[in-house]
C-alpha cells in the first residue's frame, strides 16, 4: 500500500509544480510525498492495543 501512496501522491505533487511553478524538479520534492506515504502507510500501527 506504501508504493501505491507513494507514486500517486508523487505524481499528484509533480503536475502540480508542473503547471503552478517554474522551477525544476530536483530530489528534495519527493520528501512531502514519501512523508505522507509513510504516514499513512504506517499510521494503523498508532491505535494498537498491546495485548497482555
Amino acid at each position: 500500500m506504501f508504493i501505491a501512496w507513494f507514486i500517486s501522491l508523487s505524481a499528484a505533487h509533480y503536475l502540480i509544480e508542473y503547471f503552478f511553478s517554474d522551477s525544476e524538479i530536483v530530489l528534495w520534492d519527493f520528501a512531502i510525498p514519501l512523508g505522507l506515504s509513510l504516514g499513512l502507510a504506517f499510521s494503523d500501527f498508532m491505535t494498537l492495543q498491546k495485548k497482555g
